[in-house]
C-alpha cells in the first residue's frame, strides 16, 4: 500500500484491480478486488454531562430523561449500547 485507507472516509470500500503478469513476450491478466473492512478505532463520547432532575416520590418506570452518546465508527462497531456502572446502581437498575 502507498498510502493508508480509513473506511470511513475513504468513500469506498471495495477497490478493483487487475493485475498484469508477463514474461516479456506474453502477459496475462487477473481482475479481483481489495476489500477495505471497519475495525473499532474510536471510542464512544457523550456529548455532554448527564444530570437529571426529579421530584422525590417520582413513580418507578419514570423515565429520568434521556442522554445520547456517539461513536464515529462504522457498524456494526459505531454501535453504542448504554449500562450504569457505579454509584446507586441498585437505584435504577
Amino acid at each position: 500500500m502507498k498510502a493508508v485507507i480509513d473506511y470511513e472516509t475513504a468513500g469506498a470500500s471495495q477497490y478493483d484491480v487487475t493485475v498484469t503478469v508477463s514474461d516479456g513476450t506474453n502477459s496475462a491478466n487477473v481482475y479481483g478486488s481489495i476489500i477495505v473492512t471497519p475495525v473499532n478505532e474510536a471510542s464512544p463520547t457523550f456529548g455532554a454531562d448527564l444530570v437529571a432532575t426529579f421530584a422525590e416520590n417520582t413513580a418507578v418506570g419514570t423515565s429520568l430523561g434521556t442522554h445520547a452518546a456517539t461513536d464515529a465508527d462504522a457498524s456494526p462497531h459505531g454501535v453504542v449500547s448504554y449500562s450504569i456502572q457505579a454509584g446507586s446502581v441498585s437505584l435504577f437498575c
